[in-house]
């Protein structure tokens, strides 16, 4: 089974160019593909997608309407500590270390750095590893705080192939954190690795459609039962968008849109992307008729 879950990140113009810095900075990347939308409420835009590791990323320019912050992060468990620093020193150039590089209880060496593109990146080293990991870890701030084992619990009920690895909580007085709360989790979502974790800390920052989810579905059958379980925000729908009960935003679309899109012609790409921005919920028929709908 091929990857279920792909993180979106949204930029104002910087898609082509973070995902080139990425391609530069990971050893193992690969760049997936690259188009350009045109009549958007964002004008012109750069869509891209790309792998670190052995995730997809999928990324976007489309104005300064959303921004990425770190409730949303890639944890990489690095198996050597030399490939470890050279991530960090890379990726912390013109960004902000969010826990600087050191040893912690619960790691010989870690650091937390938001890059100069806004995207968080934990790194922490494993030596029991033979190659590097990357998770996917959704923090709960704020009201959300405390919500992380629910959520664990939901995703689990929601995508096939899941289950909850560990569960460790917050002891008692490491405040402002909250006894009993996820201090850390890890579960499997469709086969991927997701991590999860509250903190009552007082940032700045929740879950935004800056970065959000795509799910990949096969039919219509799936985009129908993924839409019902997960959108919880009326007025959040659009263009295969929803928001969910945790104020995360996932976008549901067919498995081969995404690759399509980067495969298309240019006037069957537009026209595509025309259909679909008159749309809420994604419909694959209407869809495949616009791929057909040749102007005379």
């Amino acid at each position: 089974m091929g990857q279920k879950i792909v993180p979106h990140l949204w930029f104002d113009t910087q898609a082509v160019e973070a995902m080139n810095f990425y391609l530069n900075v990971f050893p193992q990347s690969e760049k997936l593909g690259q188009a350009k939308l045109a009549k958007t409420p964002s004008g012109e835009v750069d869509m891209v997608s790309f792998k670190v590791f052995d995730l997809e990323i999928a990324a976007i320019s489309a104005g300064p309407y959303q921004s990425i912050n770190p409730s949303i992060s890639f944890f990489i468990e690095c198996s050597e500590e030399g490939m470890l620093s050279q991530l960090w020193h890379a990726l912390e150039e013109e960004g902000t270390a969010l826990m600087p590089l050191n040893d912690y209880a619960f790691s010989p060496l870690f650091g937390w750095v938001q890059d100069k593109f806004g995207v968080s990146w934990q790194l922490s080293l494993n030596s029991a590893l033979k190659e590097p990991q990357i998770s996917t870890m959704l923090l709960f701030t704020k009201e959300n705080a405390g919500r992380a084992e629910e959520a664990m619990n939901e995703f689990v009920r929601v995508f096939p192939d899941s289950e909850i690895k560990q569960l460790t909580y917050y002891p008692q007085g490491m405040d402002p954190e909250v006894e009993r709360q996820v201090m850390q989790g890890a579960a499997t979502l469709s086969g991927q690795s997701f991590l999860f974790m509250d903190s009552s800390q007082p940032h700045a920052f929740a879950f935004s459609p800056g970065v959000s989810l795509m799910v990949y579905c096969e039919d219509q059958e799936q985009i129908d039962d993924y839409w019902e379980k997960l959108s919880y925000v009326p007025e959040a729908e659009q263009c295969g968008w929803v928001c969910d009960s945790f104020g995360i935003s996932w976008q549901i679309v067919p498995t081969d849109l995404n690759e399509k899109m980067f495969h298309y012609d240019w006037e069957t790409l537009q026209r595509v992307n025309q259909v679909i921005q008159t749309m809420k919920k994604l419909n694959i028929a209407q869809i495949k008729q616009a791929e057909k709908d040749k102007p005379e």
